[in-house]
């Protein structure tokens, strides 16, 4: 009885193995196919891409320049197209659900855009993935009329009126200054996603270097200020000091040729402490590298308890971020002057 058991069971063991073995390699090879992007002049060829015909229009204007116009099937709706715009590797995906497997053999893409140095295909199970890859960092427009999508890319610059990197220091690993089970990390993402909020409802398009708790190394931060060519560059960090508990304030941190910045925040952060002070330094890396007006506003000391504890408390914090973000507007109000 016993050995006809343990025969069930072995038997059940290799039966669950092989159905295991047999799943991983089926996902595996749906993976490969999911992902597997065929090169440029397989799908796509020049006169695929570059031959002009239709518009981009946009405010009553005809544009002819600068847009990709992508055939989709007549059942595509919005909903089953996703577009994700990757700024680290300077690609656009286009992927599209429910797409005849030989629709782009027989629909040609059509329109030219400077920034695009390559184009890929991938296809598997019904999706369908066009990526685009730029020679730099673009946004991009969109409109889907006549069944076709149409896509034009452009750096921000041309796009927005008004650039702001926030950039909250520290983050994942990094925890910054912890005093009184307050993390500097956490205040400053707390701040800065209270102030783009403000600044993106009043029409400023903002880049967070980072927008959750992730370490983002200062290369990267200064890489992102460069490549969306940003206006103004706002860092938050917390203070500290080792010797004492009292200190306690609002501290402003510049470069010397961006007084202005500073200034503006100094101005509005008044409202907060009666001790702000404004300096202008040297060393710090993240100041040094920038090549755009930027500021590191330290929203007060860790180690002094009631400053600690008010940097945890929301209302305090939103009366910071209104300050931040008056003190932004004011700089682009006094360049329109």
């Amino acid at each position: 009885m016993i050995v006809k058991k343990w025969k069930l069971m072995t038997k059940s063991f290799v039966v669950c193995i092989v159905f295991s073995v047999i799943s991983m390699v089926g996902m595996a090879v749906f993976f490969i196919q999911r992902n597997q992007l065929e090169e440029p002049g397989e799908l796509f060829t020049d006169a695929m891409i570059m031959e002009e015909n239709g518009s981009f229009e946009k405010n009553g204007q005809t544009d002819n320049l600068g847009y990709i116009c992508i055939p989709l099937p007549a059942e595509m709706t919005e909903e089953k197209i996703e577009i994700i715009n990757d700024r680290s590797s300077h690609k656009i995906m286009v992927t599209m659900k429910n797409v005849p497997e030989d629709f782009f053999y027989h629909h040609s893409l059509s329109g030219s855009n400077q920034y695009i140095t390559r184009q890929m295909y991938g296809y598997a199970q019904g999706v369908a993935r066009l990526d685009f890859e730029l020679s730099r960092f673009c946004e991009y427009e969109k409109r889907i009329e006549s069944n076709h999508l149409y896509l034009k890319f452009l750096p921000p610059s041309e796009m927005y009126p008004y650039i702001v990197v926030l950039d909250a220091g520290h983050g994942g690993e990094d925890a910054g200054t912890v005093v009184y089970q307050v993390e500097e990390k956490s205040v400053a993402l707390n701040t800065v996603l209270k102030t783009g909020e403000k600044l993106e409802s009043a029409g400023v398009r903002v880049y967070y270097t980072r927008a959750d708790d992730n370490m983002v190394d200062t290369e990267e931060r200064i890489r992102l200020a460069d490549e969306v060519q940003a206006d103004l560059f706002v860092s938050i960090h917390c203070n500290a000091d080792s010797k004492t508990r009292v200190t306690k304030g609002i501290e402003i941190l510049a470069k010397r040729p961006y007084e202005n910045l500073a200034g503006c925040m100094e101005e509005e952060l008044e409202a907060m402490s009666a001790t702000v002070r404004r300096e202008f330094v040297d060393g710090i890396p993240i100041l040094d590298g920038l090549e755009v007006p930027s500021v590191m506003v330290q929203t007060g000391y860790l180690t002094n308890k009631q400053e600690a504890l008010r940097l945890t408390d929301e209302k305090y914090l939103d009366k910071m971020a209104d300050c931040i973000y008056n003190g932004i507007m004011q700089v682009y109000e006094g360049a329109e002057k």
